[in-house]
């Protein structure tokens, strides 16, 4: 079932549940799976990285934000 999210200026409709399950169905990602120095220190920061603003977007589109 398609869900209406309003971002600022944008509007999209997605399949949140749907979303949510790829999501779910993803072991690692990809910058876990690559293992270098750099996508490990993104992986560290990940909690940190991103704002509130983006976090609310990223739930309300069921984006697991641990999964890039």
């Amino acid at each position: 079932m398609e869900t209406r999210v309003t971002f600022r200026e944008w509007t999209f409709e997605v399949d949140v549940p749907r979303t949510a399950e790829v999501y779910r169905s993803v072991d690692k990602a990809s910058a876990e799976t690559c293992g270098c120095h750099a996508c490990l220190n993104f992986a560290a920061q990940r909690d940190t990285l991103y704002g509130a603003e983006l976090m609310g977007l990223l739930r309300g589109l069921g984006i697991d934000h641990h999964k890039e």
